[in-house]
């Protein structure tokens, strides 16, 4: 009789540990934006910033209080260059979720292309706390940090 849920639980406690604890591209589908930041998240996909840009400030407007939104404007903001908007649109998505991993990594990517390996190294540590090995964003981060160094020393 109490197999049944020991066992699910067991089974989903396995897959908790092997999945990643977010999903920074997919939309919450309850949000009644979900269908449009999905269509943003696909254009970034495809590396179509440009694009993407308008429907997610529009979104950011929509959803003040979505990490994610700000999360997936930084990423096309920086990049298509404009640094200064992923600054501040990583700030906002921290803001909301202090412990955001997406925002985390991709604020310290930012950081590194500013030249600023200390702030990289910063959100690092703090991604290893919430995020350890295997979590792909504290893994490419330290990639990216590691190139980094590599590329200035040459």
């Amino acid at each position: 009789m109490f197999r049944f849920p020991i066992v699910i639980c067991v089974l989903l406690s396995g897959f908790a540990v092997a999945a990643p604890i977010e999903d920074h591209w997919s939309p919450d589908p309850d949000t009644p934006y979900s269908v449009t930041f999905a269509k943003a998240a696909k254009m970034v996909e495809a590396k179509d910033y440009h694009r993407a840009l308008p429907i997610l400030k529009a979104l950011a407007l929509d959803a003040p209080g979505d990490p994610d939104v700000y999360n997936l404007l930084g990423f096309a903001s920086r990049k298509t260059g404009n640094l200064d908007a992923a600054s501040k649109a990583y700030a906002r998505a921290l803001f909301l979720s202090p412990d955001h991993l997406g925002a985390l990594a991709y604020q310290g990517e930012l950081f590194l292309t500013l030249g600023d390996p200390a702030g990289a190294a910063g959100n690092h540590r703090r991604l290893e706390k919430l995020c350890p090995s295997p979590c792909a964003e504290t893994d490419e981060l330290a990639s990216s940090i590691a190139k980094w160094k590599a590329n200035q020393t040459q």
